[in-house]
């Protein structure tokens, strides 16, 4: 039977649906998407440029992007 991606939304959102009415009763419980966000920046930074040579480097990229 193939499946629709609606009928997997459906299924995820049952068995977690504790977590799911959790987050939306109470929206003040912080989740850890806006601090992968604001991460996500300086990781790309890095893996681009392979690292952050001398550590002053490093020190002025997060003043800047700061």
């Amino acid at each position: 039977m193939v499946k629709s991606d609606a009928r997997d939304l459906c299924g995820r959102l049952k068995q977690h649906q504790i977590a799911v009415l959790i987050g939306a009763e109470y929206p003040h419980i912080p989740s850890n998407n806006r601090a992968e966000r604001e991460l996500r920046v300086n990781e790309v930074k890095q893996e681009v440029s392979g690292c952050f040579q001398p550590c002053e480097y490093a020190q002025a990229y997060c003043r800047i992007s700061s």
